[in-house]
């Protein structure tokens, strides 16, 4: 599944407006890698409390897309794959993903796909947002 993903996104026109990010062991990576996979720069993210940093790059990709979708005219799209590794380990930070990629959906933002490798998850969502 992950070899498929890469090798769907190589085939893109340029500029491709995809991110992919395969989710990291640790929870707590995941904001440093994320920011390093979109070049937002881990520098300052690094001074942030790591309890807040989540939320600070949350911020920063909804900038992005607003920036993106104006100069390309489509969404850009974050692919994370493995995310089960995310909800086995810290199910807080899922949701909280989850929240986010809901708000981007209802905004026409960011495009999160969330790829996993296993089907032995709880069902965490709600709700669906369709607009």
């Amino acid at each position: 599944k992950s070899v498929v993903l890469r090798e769907a996104m190589a085939g893109l026109p340029s500029p491709r407006g995809v991110v992919y990010l395969m989710a990291p062991t640790s929870p707590k990576a995941l904001a440093l890698e994320l920011a390093s996979a979109v070049n937002l720069g881990v520098d300052y993210l690094q001074e942030v409390p790591a309890d807040r940093r989540l939320g600070v790059l949350m911020w920063e990709l909804a900038e992005f897309a607003i920036a993106y979708k104006a100069k390309h005219h489509r969404q850009p799209v974050l692919i994370i794959d493995a995310t089960d590794f995310i909800a086995k380990n810290d199910l807080e930070i899922l949701r909280y993903l989850q929240d986010f990629a809901k708000t981007q959906a209802d905004n026409n933002g960011l495009c999160i796909v969330f790829a996993i490798e296993s089907l032995n998850l709880p069902l965490l969502t709600a709700s669906v947002s369709i607009k």
